[in-house]
């Protein structure tokens, strides 16, 4: 919630920013919920390796896999969404590199 909030400060308070955001969000809920729900509890079938080490089942396991894998893909959405518009702070000018533009450290520190 935090990046997201960042990034829709970055973008402007950009209402397609926020409408991206609280889309992504739901989906995160939906799939952490359907994780949870789905979650079995005969989880030490095949205590050799691997995760069932750890008291997960193959299935748990995967479903965990799942819920980590989109919260890779939110952080990359958030990322690319920050690099674009720090990207389009920059000024160029006659291919000297950035002459005016305020550095993604500073838009990130100030919002």
């Amino acid at each position: 919630v935090i990046l997201g909030t960042r990034v829709y400060a970055i973008w402007n308070s950009d209402r397609r920013i926020f409408v991206i955001i609280c889309i992504l969000l739901v989906i995160a809920v939906g799939i952490v919920s359907w994780s949870m729900a789905m979650a079995s509890s005969n989880s030490h079938e095949h205590p050799e390796g691997g995760c069932e080490r750890f008291g997960l089942s193959t299935d748990s396991a995967h479903r965990l896999a799942i819920d980590w894998e989109y919260m890779f893909i939110f952080d990359s959405v958030v990322f690319i969404l920050t690099l674009v518009k720090g990207y389009r702070r920059m000024d160029f000018s006659e291919g000297l590199g950035v002459t005016k533009a305020m550095p993604l450290t500073r838009v990130m520190m100030r919002d």
